[in-house]
């Protein structure tokens, strides 16, 4: 039984660690995203200033 009790703790534990991971994950994916859309709204506004000055 104490074999059973210890697997089910250890699973416990690797499961909070998995947990851990994929909050850290998103968080990274989440800054990316920030960063992308950061980047993509200064090329807009770099095409639309190179509109401008070619009108």
């Amino acid at each position: 039984m104490s074999d059973l009790y210890n697997i089910e703790e250890n699973m416990d534990c690797v499961q909070i660690e998995i947990d851990k991971l994929i909050y850290d994950i998103e968080l990274e994916n989440n800054e990316h995203i920030l960063n992308y859309n950061y980047i993509e709204e200064k090329l807009d506004e770099i095409v639309r200033e190179i509109a401008k000055e070619r009108m």
